[in-house]
């Protein structure tokens, strides 16, 4: 197994959102969950609108190939 360390993580929120809370909202709520972790691992977490981020957030519903 290939370990890559990285100090700075940069993610990306991708689109459908949940329409009851908006953009806006569940922003927030990624950025206050990356921002309670980072201390534990050292990180930095940078929010980034590069398809090529470390960290791809997606919603979605029914099947999508994650079970």
């Amino acid at each position: 197994m290939r370990i890559i360390q990285f100090s700075n993580i940069y993610y990306i929120s991708i689109a459908n959102w949940n329409q009851a809370l908006g953009e806006a909202v569940v922003r927030s709520e990624i950025k206050r969950a990356l921002d309670m972790w980072a201390p534990y691992g050292r990180l930095t977490f940078t929010p980034s609108n590069d398809p090529s981020s470390n960290i791809k957030i997606l919603f979605g519903t029914g099947d999508h190939g994650d079970s």
